[in-house]
C-alpha cells in the first residue's frame, strides 16, 4: 500500500492521520488479518452517515483480446469445474496463449 509502514514490537509510537487506516496483522500459520481503524480528529467527531447518497455502480472494464485470453488461461481449473480448483501460476498462464498463438509478439500485456 502507498505510504505503508511496518510496525515492530518496542518501536516508538507514531501519529496516524485522521480517518480510516487499514492495519494488516500477521497471525499464526501465515495468516493475515485486516483491522480497519478510524482515527477521530481533535474534536472527537465521527463521520456523518450519508444515507441519502447512492453508491455508484462501476461500469464494465473493457478488456482487449489478450487480457480476455489471460483471464481464461488463469481460470482454467474453475472453468473445467475441478474438484479443488486453484488458479494457474503466472508461468502456466503465460504459456497457454503462446501455445495457442505462437506467432503473437511477446508475452501478454507486453
Amino acid at each position: 500500500m502507498p505510504q505503508s509502514r511496518l510496525v515492530f514490537e518496542g518501536e516508538e509510537p507514531f501519529p496516524l492521520d485522521t480517518g480510516y487506516t487499514p492495519m494488516f496483522i500477521r497471525g499464526s500459520h501465515s495468516r493475515e488479518h485486516l483491522l480497519e481503524v478510524y482515527v477521530t480528529g481533535l474534536d472527537g467527531g465521527l463521520p456523518v452517515p450519508r444515507h441519502e447518497h447512492l453508491t455508484e455502480k462501476p461500469g464494465p472494464w473493457p478488456l482487449d483480446p489478450d487480457e480476455k485470453l489471460a483471464l481464461v488461461a488463469l481460470g482454467q481449473p474453475y472453468l473445467y469445474q475441478e474438484r479443488w480448483p486453484q488458479p494457474w501460476t503466472w508461468k502456466e498462464t503465460a504459456a497457454l496463449p503462446h501455445a495457442l498463438r505462437p506467432d503473437a509478439a511477446g508475452p501478454i500485456g507486453g
